[in-house]
């Protein structure tokens, strides 16, 4: 994923690239909206181990298929001039043609060597990449505790394994649909506005989805409409902070800065395997909300310290 974010900053102009990253990342909850869809149906049949079989197979065909699909990015190619004969047959497939003997610079970031870690605290980055490795902590925190945990909040309810099911498949329709708009919208305002409303919207969601009542005999369309856009908001910030994380780092920092935050990030994610069971054990789907809730307050307020959002799309005349 940081390199689908790093591919897609360089080959689209500023203005449109909160929707070309966005569109790269979207796949995340796309790929979760059809595990709930597919999971309760395959699992009859193919039973829970024929599932996990599935799902390493399946990442493994398509990390074989990109390794020929994707193109290296045209500035490492254009630093190395062993290369530049693939570069010129890039170049000519998005139908720019060159002549055969022609050399290449990188005018935009002069290359300096791989970038280590430091290079992160570098000048005025620090608060930046502090902000968003806690935002990416915090949106990771509350994205796994409703991929993980949904389902058995739904399932200790009382619901069948399809209501659980479609319980994930409404939190991850919402974040296909809210990350593209979302990334639409921030290429017209900007980041700062779009990521923190959102923010304001996914800790409403959550607090309001706190107070619903989620038993067998209660409707359940309510919760389910509030789960598509509590999820859709949730997730539409943890792709655009994708985005956001390209426009913080220059070229020659943005791999190692998306990929640290990324990683960094993971810690949510692994947070939310000992926070869920503690939320669910305490005041059921009270706490358990109100934990999500939580995360993103303090999302809301990392995302608020970042400098470098991305700025909001220039008038034309």
């Amino acid at each position: 994923l940081p390199n689908a974010a790093t591919l897609a900053a360089e080959f689209v102009p500023r203005a449109t690239r909160p929707l070309a990253v966005t569109v790269t990342i979207v796949c995340v909850p796309l790929g979760g909206m059809l595990a709930g869809i597919l999971g309760s149906q395959l699992q009859s049949t193919v039973g829970w181990r024929g599932l996990f079989i599935a799902g390493g197979v399946v990442p493994l065909i398509a990390a074989a298929a990109l390794s020929g699909l994707l193109p290296e990015s045209p500035r490492f190619l254009a630093r190395h001039p062993a290369r530049w004969p693939e570069l010129r047959q890039f170049l000519a497939k998005l139908g720019r043609q060159v002549p055969s003997n022609a050399a290449f610079d990188d005018v935009t970031d002069r290359w300096a060597g791989r970038a280590p870690l430091s290079s992160l605290f570098a000048a005025d980055l620090p608060r930046d990449t502090i902000a968003l490795w806690v935002s990416f902590t915090s949106c990771l925190l509350a994205v796994y505790l409703g991929f993980s945990w949904l389902p058995t909040l739904l399932a200790g309810a009382g619901f069948g394994p399809e209501v659980a099911s479609r319980g994930i498949t409404a939190f991850n329709l919402g974040g296909v649909v809210g990350a593209l708009a979302s990334g639409a919208v921030m290429s017209l305002i900007g980041s700062r506005i779009a990521m923190l409303t959102m923010a304001v919207g996914a800790v409403s969601g959550a607090i309001t989805l706190s107070r619903m009542t989620i038993s067998v005999g209660a409707p359940i369309a309510p919760v389910m409409i509030m789960l598509t856009i509590t999820g859709g908001l949730i997730n539409a910030i943890q792709t655009t902070m994708y985005a956001l994380a390209t426009n913080v780092y220059p070229s020659a920092a943005r791999a190692t800065g998306i990929g640290t935050a990324t990683a960094v990030g993971r810690l949510g994610a692994m947070a939310s395997g000992y926070a869920g069971p503690w939320a669910l054990a305490w005041h059921g789907s009270a706490s358990y909300f109100g934990l999500i809730a939580a995360a993103m307050i303090v999302c809301f307020v990392a995302l608020a310290s970042v400098r470098r959002h991305v700025p909001r799309a220039e008038r034309r005349a």
